[in-house]
């Protein structure tokens, strides 16, 4: 007779125990995740109160804090959400064109 070496299997109170760790790491990441949103809403909103500017420098006088937030992961979806809960409307494609490098221009070519 052969004898298999059967390793145990987990209990019910190990597997729920993981469970719950799991459900706990989640909701601390959740919890993480919106505080962090709401300090670079914050940030924006003390940066972005002047009302008087157009919306392209509004943009580029906020440019480093945009930055910082797509370095942390946030969209720019999550940007322009961010920006509309503080009143100021812009889209993501707006967004993306304010704060894309200017294309520097081409040198004329000088005919004979």
């Amino acid at each position: 007779m052969n004898s298999i070496d059967a390793s145990p299997s987990p209990s019910t109170s190990d597997t729920s125990e993981r469970k719950r760790r799991t459900r706990s790491a989640l909701k601390t990441y959740d919890a993480e995740k919106t505080t962090t949103a709401k300090k670079v809403i914050q940030e924006l909103s003390v940066k972005a109160k002047p009302k008087a500017l157009p919306l392209r420098e509004l943009i580029q006088s906020i440019k480093p804090e945009i930055e910082a937030a797509r370095k942390a992961n946030y969209s720019l979806e999550d940007i322009a959400s961010a920006l509309k809960s503080i009143e100021i409307e812009v889209t993501t494609n707006a967004l993306r064109r304010y704060l894309r490098k200017p294309k520097a221009a081409k040198p004329k070519a000088k005919s004979a």
